[in-house]
């Protein structure tokens, strides 16, 4: 388990998943915005523990998928969940979701 907060981890996280204009930019000025009255080398620990984490989410997401293409069932998606929730368990349930729902996504649009 992280020794950050996990609500800090959980705000960052929900930034690093966003579309639109903050779509894939760097977390760490993501968590400059989010985060600014953390330690600037605060926000970089967390700046890569959540890069990391979203990397790791998504290729394990990205592997699930490529075994079971577009019929997904619902057990794999069950199996990701408890997975993520064993990896992560300072991730809440809207994280998890919302993780799981753009993994799939990016899974499907290879």
């Amino acid at each position: 388990m992280s020794a950050h907060s996990p609500e800090d981890l959980n705000v960052l996280y929900d930034a690093a998943l966003e579309f639109g204009e903050n779509f894939r930019r760097p977390i760490v000025e993501l968590a400059a915005e989010r985060l600014p009255l953390l330690p600037t080398d605060v926000r970089s620990e967390l700046a890569d523990l959540v890069e990391r984490t979203r990397t790791e989410v998504e290729l394990h997401i990205e592997g699930e998928y490529a075994r079971y293409g577009d019929a997904w069932p619902d057990e794999a998606k069950v199996a990701v969940h408890d997975w993520i929730t064993d990896q992560y368990p300072w991730m809440d349930e809207r994280n998890v979701s919302h993780a799981i729902s753009q993994g799939v996504y990016f899974a499907w649009h290879g």
